[in-house]
């Protein structure tokens, strides 16, 4: 995929590319044009081979710097249903899979086809680890409807409870450690490189299979901001005082690029990042 593929790409899907403090260029692929099935874009990641694929609620797309290519029930035997939830990694090796909303599980490949028929599996890539989607808040009104959250990290489980953190193994299902905490309402978590942390307001901690570590961030912002996902690829972004920023994790704690100004204009419209590091483009 060339480079001015790849430009054109992320000047039009939803996202936006970034050149220092120059005012950003973009443009929009939609539906109505007829270069995506549907609008609403879920996940984006890319692939070994340079492909670019998008999870929508029509289908899977591809693209490969000037088409798009649609995977669906048309040409995916057995797929029952087209609208794709969230794309996620797999932990015992390489490889992304999309998930739809009845369960079935496509692996993203030159030819998706599907790794799991239905959703009855009790499968470590279905149900388990739900930290898949975009802008995660678990307020206390998810307790009403769920015993608890659970968060995938290789093949280890962080289960979070209204009062308390615990660890489990995937291979074993046994509970490996446990510590009582009183999540705050509307925490946020993220992973960056293997590692879970949790967002309460200002306050950042690592969440460690024994306790919360405190961890600082860089150049505090003077809004609490909120924190957009991509767990697929382990990115994290970070909107507040009308920018958005790149997160990344060292020894000596997070740091926050701004790769964004003047998000406030098109928060709204943005479901879904991807951020090239390489050559600098949302």
């Amino acid at each position: 995929m060339s480079l001015f593929s790849r430009l054109l790409l992320l000047f039009i899907i939803s996202v936006i590319p970034v050149f220092g403090q120059q005012d950003p260029l973009y443009k929009w692929y939609t539906s109505d044009n007829g270069q995506l099935p549907q609008n609403s874009v879920k996940s984006i990641v890319p692939d070994e081979l340079g492909f670019i694929w998008l999870a929508t609620e029509d289908g899977l797309v591809r693209f490969d710097g000037q088409q798009f290519k649609v995977y669906n029930s048309e040409n995916i035997k057995g797929l029952k249903s087209n609208r794709m939830k969230f794309v996620k990694k797999n932990y015992k090796g390489k490889g992304h899979y999309v998930a739809n909303d009845l369960g079935q599980i496509l692996k993203i490949e030159t030819d998706p086809k599907l790794y799991y028929k239905d959703g009855k599996d009790i499968h470590s890539l279905n149900e388990i680890g739900r930290l898949f989607g975009n802008n995660i808040k678990i307020s206390t009104s998810f307790f009403k409807y769920y015993r608890r959250y659970e968060v995938l990290i290789k093949d280890k489980v962080f289960q979070f409870y209204p009062d308390s953190i615990r660890y489990y193994s995937v291979s074993t299902k046994k509970r490996i450690s446990g510590y009582p905490h009183k999540l705050a309402f509307d925490s946020e978590l993220f992973i960056l490189n293997n590692t879970l942390y949790l967002k309460s307001k200002k306050q950042y901690s690592v969440v460690t299979p024994q306790k919360l570590i405190p961890i600082e961030m860089d150049q505090p912002t003077k809004e609490d901001g909120s924190i957009y996902i991509n767990n697929a690829i382990d990115q994290a972004f970070l909107y507040a005082d009308g920018n958005l920023y790149y997160l990344t994790a060292d020894q000596n704690g997070l740091h926050k690029k701004r790769i964004l100004s003047h998000f406030e204009k098109k928060k709204k419209k943005v479901h879904a990042f991807y951020y090239d590091t390489k050559l600098n483009i949302l």
